[in-house]
C-alpha cells in the first residue's frame, strides 16, 4: 500500500526491500528486478490479486513479495498457487487457514497466526 496509516506500507518497507536487494546482489551475486506496484487504500480485499494478474500477464513476473495485508493473501495465495509463483508475505497473521484448502503450495507467511496459537498453546507471562 502507498500512504496507509499502517506500519507496513511501500514508505516503510520500501527501503528494507531496497537493502535486502542490494546484499543479494554484494553477498551472493544474485541481481533482481524488482518492479514494485503499491495500490492506494487502507487493506483493501481486490488490489493484491488483479495487481497480481496484471504482473503475471504483463511484466512476466518470477516471484512476489506481499500482499500488504492479510484480507487480500487468500485470493492472491490461490493465483499464486495456479500460476506456480512464489509468494512471500509478511503478514497473514489475520488468516483463518483451512489445512484442506488453505495450505498455498507456493506460499511463505513469515508472521504468527494469534488465532492458532490462542486455542494450542498456554502462554504465560510473569510481569
Amino acid at each position: 500500500m502507498e500512504a496507509s496509516s499502517k506500519p507496513f506500507d511501500i514508505r516503510r518497507v520500501g527501503p528494507a526491500i531496497d537493502i535486502a536487494m542490494e546484499d543479494a546482489a554484494r553477498t551472493l551475486n544474485m541481481t533482481f528486478e524488482v518492479i514494485k506496484r503499491p495500490y492506494s487504500g487502507d487493506c483493501p480485499y481486490e488490489p493484491p490479486v488483479g495487481l497480481l494478474s496484471m504482473l503475471y500477464h504483463q511484466e512476466g513476473i518470477d516471484a512476489v513479495l506481499g500482499p500488504a495485508c492479510s484480507q487480500g493473501i487468500p485470493a492472491a495465495a490461490r493465483l499464486a498457487q495456479y500460476l506456480k509463483l512464489p509468494m512471500v508475505t509478511g503478514l497473514g497473521d489475520l488468516v483463518i487457514r483451512k489445512t484442506d484448502v488453505d495450505m498455498f503450495k507456493t506460499l511463505t507467511i513469515l508472521s504468527y497466526n494469534l488465532q492458532k496459537l490462542s486455542g494450542t498453546y498456554c502462554i504465560v507471562m510473569i510481569c
